[in-house]
Formats: C-alpha cells, sequence, structure tokens
C-alpha cells in the first residue's frame, strides 16, 4: 500500500503537525490514489464519537474486516462509512488502498 498521499493530505488538515514529502505529481494524480484521498480528508469534519472508535477497534481486533462488514455490524451509529473514513483520517485506523474505496475495502488496525 502506498500510504504516501493519505499521509500527505491527513496530514495537511492535522492540526496537531505538518509531514512534506516529495511526491512526483504522476504519483499524487493517479487513480484510485487521489479520490480515495480526496474522500478521506472529506471527512475527516465528520468526528468519531469515542463509542465508534471502541466499536470499531473492538470489531477488527487481530484481523482485516471490510467496510461493508463494518457497516452491517456498526450501523447503529449512523453513517459508518464516513464515520469509518474520519478515523482513517485521524489515524485510528488503516485502509487498503490499492483500489477505489468501496464495500469490499480492507479496514485494519
Amino acid at each position: 500500500m502506498n500510504s504516501s498521499v493519505l499521509s500527505l493530505a491527513c496530514d495537511i488538515h492535522s492540526s496537531v503537525a505538518l509531514l512534506y514529502a516529495l511526491v512526483p505529481h504522476s504519483s499524487v494524480r493517479a487513480e484510485p490514489r487521489l479520490s480515495n484521498a480526496k474522500a478521506i480528508v472529506r471527512n475527516h469534519a465528520l468526528p468519531p464519537s469515542e463509542n465508534f472508535l471502541l466499536s470499531l477497534k473492538q470489531s477488527l481486533s487481530g484481523r482485516m474486516r471490510t467496510i461493508g462488514e463494518l457497516e452491517h455490524e456498526l450501523s447503529s451509529f449512523g453513517d459508518t462509512r464516513r464515520l469509518i473514513l474520519s478515523a482513517a483520517a485521524r489515524r485510528e485506523v488503516q485502509l487498503d488502498l490499492s483500489h477505489a474505496l468501496g464495500a469490499d475495502t480492507g479496514v485494519s488496525l
């Protein structure tokens, strides 16, 4: 997984610190990386509750799950997909960004 675009996008919107990375223009604009990074950054403003983060981490304990599985399991929290993307933007979880974001995207701690 090439996380340089995700790291750069998340750090730009982080109030804690900035990380600068030299990334070739072609890599930044490569799909699905660019669309994935944009989707994650768009959802950064939606703060997941502590209860959601605890439930998410318990669901991921020791194994990778898909966004679809987590949406079904954690549906009581509302817009689970947006909350997962927000958690990824905050580096609470990691996403498999090798393909376009969708129900089959892998999520891990």
